[in-house]
């Protein structure tokens, strides 16, 4: 996987955002965050990346939040990246990498801080490269953009470009 390219003088990176700045948003806010870990790569989330969140205290499931949750030792809390899933009065948190067991909790124990709805990836490739979605110009893995499947755009797999025409 090539480097990440250069800090973008234009795109400065994201302040960073504080738990009690998250709390004291307006719902539908939107606010930024930097991934730390490698979890969320099959869903196309890399260390490293600018993820925008939309602020919001529930979720759908299969959506992929933020959210606090128990740690280790017990008495701390987490915040996570993670595939949201309800059923009952329980929680279950899911890293996209199948090699983390899911993690259950009570309803109670688990606050949703917000709702992904964006993904600014650090691999940037050229739009012409035969392994780039021309749309977030992310890898393919395999065959299809992953942070189109993770933002549920339709259609999964993208169309390549016809070649052009050789000039005469």
């Amino acid at each position: 996987m090539p480097p990440a390219p250069p800090p973008d003088p234009s795109h400065p990176a994201p302040a960073p955002v504080t738990l009690l700045e998250i709390l004291a948003l307006a719902d539908g806010t939107e606010y930024t965050s930097t991934v730390r870990g490698h979890c969320m790569r099959p869903a196309g989330v890399f260390d490293g990346d600018t993820i925008i969140l939309r602020r919001q205290d529930h979720a759908h499931d299969g959506q992929i939040v933020t959210a606090l949750y128990p740690g280790q030792p017990p008495s701390t809390r987490v915040v996570g990246l993670k595939h949201y899933y309800q059923a009952g009065g329980r929680v279950r948190l899911a890293t996209a990498d199948r090699r983390w067991p899911p993690m259950v909790f009570d309803r109670e124990q688990v606050l949703v801080l917000g709702v992904l709805v964006g993904v600014d990836g650090t691999v940037v490739l050229s739009p012409e490269s035969d392994v780039v979605c021309p749309i977030h110009r992310r890898f393919f893995r395999p065959d299809a953009c992953p942070t189109c499947a993770v933002l549920g755009h339709v259609p999964r797999r993208h169309p390549r470009p016809a070649p052009a025409d050789p000039a005469p």
